[in-house]
């Protein structure tokens, strides 16, 4: 029994043929295809939300909040969106001191042990 009908998308020419090569495309990450044919099945008005729900996997509130996602940001909506992450706790420049003195400590290492075997030390490491 349908209640109503689904409020439908409405998709230009062009973003449908990209739609459509994203599905048909072996590479695509599944959920980016899932979300493909969503809207795709969206701008029907035949479309029947509980079918649809169960052929793509996805609840009722995710179709409607991919559906609203579209309306604000057009076909990245089926990407997912940036996250900030942790942020680094060093900065770049401090990331390579810390390796370059890594690099230094290492080669110094070696030399000890060079010298302590009576081989030649690696020169490099003394200057």
């Amino acid at each position: 029994m349908r209640s109503r009908k689904p409020k439908t998308i409405k998709i230009s020419h062009t973003d449908q043929q990209e739609l459509k090569w994203l599905i048909s495309d072996g590479r695509t990450q599944q959920r980016v295809v899932r979300r493909a044919q969503v809207l795709l099945a969206m701008r029907s008005q035949k479309t029947v939300i509980d079918e649809l729900c169960q052929k793509v996997q996805m609840t009722r509130v995710g179709i409607w909040y991919l559906c609203r996602r579209h309306e604000k940001v057009g076909l990245n909506a089926i990407y997912d969106a940036a996250r900030s992450g942790r942020p680094r706790e060093i900065s770049a420049l401090e990331r390579v001191a810390i390796e370059q003195y890594e690099r230094i400590e290492t080669l110094k290492a070696q030399n000890e042990i060079a010298l302590a075997l009576d081989e030649k030390p690696n020169i490099q490491a003394l200057q």
